[in-house]
């Protein structure tokens, strides 16, 4: 699979040590409830995807590399839904990006297929988290977590006793997410026309599309 700017390296797969991670999800583990049950059932899974030519730069590979890391999002929450259905909550799609633009450049480049992805998933009850290669955060109790040694988008379906405190730069999504239970809808419906491929060329649509719904704090949405 490819999405111009784009190409994927690996398939999903739950073995993360074959795209590097491994050390870092079994030290992530210990610092989510989520995730230890999650890995150590085999349902969360890795892809590895790259820039096609190695790096962004121009704002035209720029916005392409934005565009094609949402296109790859609902693709990732799609496997989630379907896998939710069969295999139960902990299921967990990672869309993992290895490439060489510095840690603030990652991070801004996840930020609004973040906020799209949030926003169209919400109402069937999935979460979208965000994290970039070199982030420095805390878990809830103060603890430092181990920083991503490469950036990724995940999907999982949401913990409705959970999840919505940890939406606190969105309490409106948060109030979906509460409610939310997967219906089967076509998400994208609302924003594009029935069949239209979801890449780059979408892109500008479903990001004008996000940027009118829930207003964004500061750096726009957390990291739930």
């Amino acid at each position: 699979m490819s999405i111009a700017a784009l190409q994927r390296l690996t398939e999903p797969s739950p073995d993360a040590g074959q795209i590097g991670l491994g050390p870092y999800a079994a030290a992530v583990a210990a610092h989510c409830l989520y995730l230890a049950p999650s890995t150590g059932r085999g349902l969360t899974r890795w892809e590895l995807w790259e820039p096609a030519d190695g790096g962004v730069g121009e704002p035209a590979a720029t916005a392409a590399v934005e565009g094609a890391l949402f296109a790859a999002g609902p693709a990732a929450a799609e496997r989630a839904r379907k896998r939710a259905r069969l295999l139960g909550p902990l299921v967990c799609e990672n869309v993992t990006v290895r490439w060489g633009a510095p840690s603030e450049e990652q991070r801004r480049l996840l930020v609004w297929p973040h906020w799209a992805l949030k926003c169209l998933y919400a109402p069937v009850g999935l979460m979208a988290g965000k994290f970039w290669r070199g982030e420095v955060a805390d878990d809830r109790r103060g603890r430092p977590v181990p920083p991503p040694p490469l950036s990724f988008l995940s999907l999982r379906p949401a913990v409705r006793t959970r999840d919505p405190q940890l939406l606190t730069s969105h309490p409106e999504v948060g109030d979906i997410i509460a409610v939310a239970a997967d219906d089967g809808r076509d998400v994208l419906a609302p924003v594009l026309d029935a069949g239209a491929r979801v890449d780059e060329s979408t892109w500008p649509r479903v990001r004008a599309w996000a940027a009118a719904q829930v207003k964004v704090k500061g750096d726009h949405c957390g990291r739930g």
